[in-house]
């Protein structure tokens, strides 16, 4: 339900990315690393600015969980 964004340097917290329903089965960072996509089982894509932690975009009217999600530039 949550996704977690850490600091592989320090080991700290950056985000916690909250607003699916159900689990979290796939995500993916931009290649400019500015936005990060998720998908679960709650059959949403959500779409987050990784400077704010905010939702930009919501994808719904999947027919099933997402179980993989992509960004392409």
């Amino acid at each position: 339900k949550t996704v977690r964004v850490w600091d592989a340097t320090t080991d700290g917290a950056l985000a916690a990315l909250e607003g699916h329903t159900q689990r979290v089965c796939s995500v993916a960072f931009s290649a400019d690393s500015t936005k990060i996509a998720t998908g679960g089982e709650d059959k949403i894509v959500r779409v987050w600015d990784t400077a704010t932690g905010t939702a930009i975009a919501t994808f719904a009217g999947h027919t099933d969980g997402i179980s993989s999600v992509a960004v392409s530039s």
